[in-house]
């Protein structure tokens, strides 16, 4: 045997196997050995075909000679398959004189692997493309008809508070009493088409925060107590943990946005007679706010889906509760455009929710001033 066919039988990258006339094996090389994973001793006068995945019967040495690239499945030692591709040629090192055949063989299996893998991810980038591309049909959409139905409801709101101007010397009370039905529903759906407007500026980044540092103590406050005397015939109890100020840069509006739609949201799932709690504490550079009610609760398989928009669990019928969940999934927004995170925790139906929301902390200066962040 030459140099070169020292060096080559040599290599581990590629499977060098030599065979007789009768495909019995004379030569295995280390390649060979970390490819198919028998010693040489283990192979040698054994037939080749019994490398082959179902071999078929006659003469493999025939078939592939002149064949270049040639892909075929052969089977490891542990019964793994593996892709390979061949190259045969003829060679004449036999002791016998008769000559016989060289077999180049590589592994290609983790190729073939990578690029299953490859297809599977080009698939899956494909539909997030196109959910991508729904979405923002979606907002856009959803932008278009809000702001198409903004005008009439703000048209709708002007003629009934005149209605209720002209009608408070009338006794008519069942009148009144309607028209301020009629006051509370437009207003609702008003807010409705508002959220639905901010939420779709919030996707598409045309959503612009007007930071200023605000105390997430007096913040939260106002709107509990805003929240208390708004439910009086639920006899619902509101309570406020907040005993530091707690300074952050913070768009006031979007703030309020948030929390009085998780303190709707605790009403309006919430139990006559029962009770909402909301802490405000500083941790780890957050201020972390949290509203806690014994209402309704959230099932463990809807509780990922939370946020989502028009995200609403399907309740038994007779529900008090309604709504399209927009408000979750604008206050996620909100509190991700403003740097901080929003979680919902319940232990199922009937066991009530908590919904926490962390807004980082203003930097405090030792001269007493705060620092202001480079971009808000």
């Amino acid at each position: 045997m030459n140099s070169w066919g020292a060096v080559a039988l040599s290599t581990r990258v590629i499977a060098i196997i030599i065979t007789d006339r009768n495909g019995q094996i004379s030569g295995w090389n280390e390649g060979a050995k970390s490819t198919f994973g028998y010693r040489e001793n283990e192979v040698l006068g054994q037939p080749f075909d019994s490398l082959i995945e179902h071999a078929a019967t006659g003469d493999i040495a025939s078939e592939t000679i002149g064949h270049f690239g040639q892909f075929r499945w052969y089977r490891h030692k542990s019964g793994r398959r593996l892709l390979c591709t061949e190259k045969m040629t003829i060679h004449d090192m036999c002791a016998d004189g008769l000559g016989g055949y060289v077999w180049c063989i590589c592994d290609t299996t983790p190729l073939r692997e990578r690029f299953l893998q490859l297809q599977k991810e080009l698939v899956e980038r494909d539909r997030r493309e196109k959910a991508v591309l729904a979405d923002e049909s979606k907002d856009r959409c959803m932008a278009l008809i809000s702001h198409e139905l903004k005008q009439p409801l703000a048209m709708m709101m002007i003629s009934i508070e005149r209605m209720l101007d002209a009608t408070s010397d009338i006794r008519d009370s069942r009148l009144v009493g309607e028209l301020q039905a009629l006051s509370g529903a437009v207003r609702r759906q008003a807010r409705i088409v508002d959220d639905l407007l901010e939420l779709s500026r919030a996707r598409n980044g045309k959503l612009r925060l007007d930071a200023m540092l605000v105390d997430m103590r007096e913040v939260v406050g106002y709107l509990v107590s805003t929240a208390a005397a708004s439910t009086p015939d639920r006899h619902i109890s509101l309570s406020l943990d907040a005993s530091a100020n707690m300074h952050c840069w913070a768009d006031p509006v979007r703030l309020e946005q948030i929390f009085s739609n998780l303190l709707d949201n605790a009403i309006k799932f919430g139990k006559s007679g029962g009770r909402i709690d909301v802490h405000v504490e500083s941790s780890d550079g957050f201020a972390r706010v949290s509203v806690t009610d014994d209402g309704a609760g959230i099932s463990r398989s809807f509780l990922h889906k939370v946020f989502n928009m028009f995200g609403q669990e399907d309740r038994s019928v007779g529900s008090r509760a309604d709504g399209l969940g927009i408000g979750l999934a604008l206050a996620q927004e909100l509190v991700r455009i403003h740097g901080g995170r929003i979680t919902a925790r319940s232990e199922g139906p009937g066991c009530g929710a908590q919904f926490t929301v962390w807004i980082p902390l203003a930097d405090e200066l030792p001269d007493g001033s705060w620092v202001r962040p480079a971009a808000t």
